[in-house]
C-alpha cells in the first residue's frame, strides 16, 4: 500500500475512490491519474461512499461486512456482520443505510456502532438500490413480486410504506438519483429505453410528473455537478445518461419569460 492522500479526499475534487471483486478499495489522484492508497479488505467490494461531513472517512459494503475506514491511516474503525451491496449516507453523516440482495434493509448508527432498525421490503435475488430524501426518509428502488418497485419509507417505522410506484416488469437493475435542493427524482432501470422523473413531497409522497423516452437504451444516469449548470438559463438539474456508445447530456430547464435576469427562487441555497 502506498500513504495516504495528501490533501482533503472529501473535498478534494481530484479524488477518486474505487472498489472491485478482487477486494481493494483504492484511491486515485485524478490530475496524476496514479493511485495514492490502496486498503485490502479481503471481500468482494461492491460499493464505497464517502461520509459527507467527516475527511478521510468511507463506508465499504462487502460480502459480509458493512466497514468504516480512516483512508488517512488505513485502518478499520467499525464493521457490522452484514453483508450488503448497497450503501449511503443520510445528509447529516448521522446514519447510514443498507441493503443486500435478499432484500434486508438496515439502518446504522456509526457512532454507536449498532443497527439501529431492519426490514425486509423485498424478495427477489437483486441489488436493492436507495437514497436519503433527508434526514429521515429514504427511497428504494427494488422488487416484489417481479414488478421493479419504488417506494419511500421513514426510518422510524421501514415496514410502512409512505408511497410507491411500480414500473412493471423486467430484468434491469433499478436505480434512484435524487436532488434534494429541487426535490427532483429520477427513476430508472438498467436496459430501459428512459427514465422517470418525478417530484417528492416534504413527508415522503411521490408524485409522478414525466415519463422520458431515449433513443438508445440506459446503461446508467448520474446528476452533473451544481457548479456546472447554466443557471442564467434557469437550468436546475442536468442528467448526464450513459448509453452504450455515448453519454448524453439532458438539462431540465424552468420556463421563464426572461431569462436576462437570475431567477433566484429557483436556486436555494445548497449544501457545500
Amino acid at each position: 500500500s502506498s500513504s495516504g492522500p495528501s490533501s482533503s479526499a472529501l473535498f478534494d475534487k481530484d479524488c477518486l475512490c474505487t472498489c472491485a471483486g478482487d477486494g481493494m478499495v483504492k484511491l486515485w489522484n485524478t490530475d496524476s491519474l496514479t493511485c495514492t492508497t490502496t486498503i485490502s479488505v479481503s471481500e468482494q467490494v461492491h460499493m464505497t461512499r464517502f461520509h459527507p461531513v467527516a475527511d478521510n472517512t468511507v463506508l465499504v459494503a462487502d460480502h459480509s461486512h458493512v466497514r468504516l475506514f480512516d483512508i488517512s491511516t488505513q485502518k478499520q474503525r467499525y464493521a457490522e456482520e452484514r453483508g450488503a451491496t448497497t450503501v449511503s449516507w443520510s445528509y447529516d453523516g448521522s446514519l447510514a443505510c443498507s441493503a443486500n440482495k435478499e432484500g434486508q434493509v438496515s439502518i446504522l448508527d456509526v457512532r454507536c456502532k449498532k443497527a439501529v432498525s431492519t426490514a425486509k421490503l423485498f424478495d427477489s435475488g437483486k441489488d436493492v438500490n436507495h437514497e436519503w430524501l433527508g434526514v429521515n426518509k429514504l427511497v428504494f428502488a427494488g422488487y416484489k413480486n417481479r414488478d421493479r418497485v419504488f417506494q419511500t419509507v421513514d426510518i422510524s417505522n421501514l415496514s410502512k410504506v409512505i408511497s410507491n410506484i411500480h414500473v412493471g416488469s423486467g430484468s434491469g437493475v433499478p436505480h434512484v438519483k435524487f436532488d434534494y435542493d429541487t426535490r427532483m427524482l429520477f427513476l430508472y432501470a438498467k436496459g430501459d429505453h428512459g427514465f422517470t422523473y418525478c417530484e417528492v413531497g416534504n413527508e415522503g409522497v411521490i408524485k409522478e410528473n414525466s415519463k422520458e423516452h431515449c433513443g438508445d437504451v440506459v446503461k446508467g444516469i448520474a446528476l452533473a455537478p451544481k457548479s456546472i449548470l447554466n443557471v442564467m438559463l434557469g437550468e436546475v438539474n442536468r442528467l448526464m445518461i450513459l448509453h452504450q456508445t455515448a453519454v448524453s447530456p439532458t438539462p431540465f430547464i424552468v420556463p421563464r419569460r426572461s431569462y436576462i435576469e437570475f431567477h433566484a427562487d429557483l436556486f436555494p441555497e445548497t449544501r457545500g
